[in-house]
């Protein structure tokens, strides 16, 4: 970083983002008024998009309930509504673009894509935000060792892999053990074979 000030005042328009924002929002009021003098649309994903969708957060609620406890639930589910409602913005901005409007519009898969790609960094800072929540003792709470452990165990290990990883932790081999069970049963990682696993969730895939 370079440790030069620079000018705030340096912005010679006249009228700064006002006039950039008041053009924004006349489209938008454009857009507003097409569809209130329009019938209702009904909005809704493809089959495909459905399944896709509800794949996507119950492999998130049984993640998150794995390393969190079962009030993280609440937060997932609240997500699963949030992105239903992003999408359904990012369809009805479409129709700027293309000027159709049908009875029934269907979301777009980029934008359908573009969604799960946003909630899945929202549900990782909700995760963060509930581990932080103040105790009694207004201090910090630290991510649980079974979150950490998840967290560090690389993308294919095998059970020395892990082993020597819980014990950077400070977790037990018999906890290890334990925790490794309860993520393959969860579907939370993969059995590859004797001794090898898969761990989805890995900082770095490789």
């Amino acid at each position: 970083m370079k440790l030069i000030w620079k000018d705030v005042f340096a912005s010679k328009t006249e009228n700064g983002l006002d006039v950039h924002f008041e053009k924004l929002g006349n489209e938008f009021f454009s857009l507003y008024q097409t569809l209130q003098a329009n019938p209702d649309v009904h909005f809704s994903l493809t089959p495909a998009q459905q399944l896709q969708f509800n794949q996507f957060f119950k492999k998130m609620q049984t993640l998150y309930v794995n390393i969190q406890e079962e009030e993280i639930i609440s937060s997932v589910r609240r997500l699963g509504l949030i992105a239903y409602r992003i999408m359904m913005i990012f369809s009805a901005l479409r129709i700027m673009e293309d000027g159709e409007i049908t009875s029934n519009l269907y979301c777009n898969d980029t934008d359908f894509q573009n969604t799960l790609d946003m909630i899945a960094i929202l549900v990782k800072h909700s995760s963060y935000v509930y581990s932080q929540i103040a105790q009694e003792t207004y201090k910090p709470k630290p991510k649980h060792k079974k979150e950490q452990f998840l967290e560090n165990l690389p993308y294919h290990f095998n059970r020395q892999t892990y082993v020597a990883t819980a014990l950077s932790l400070g977790i037990t081999d018999k906890s290890a053990q334990r925790y490794i069970k309860e993520f393959k049963d969860a579907d939370i990682i993969q059995y590859d074979g004797h001794d090898q696993y898969t761990n989805p969730n890995a900082k770095n895939p490789q």
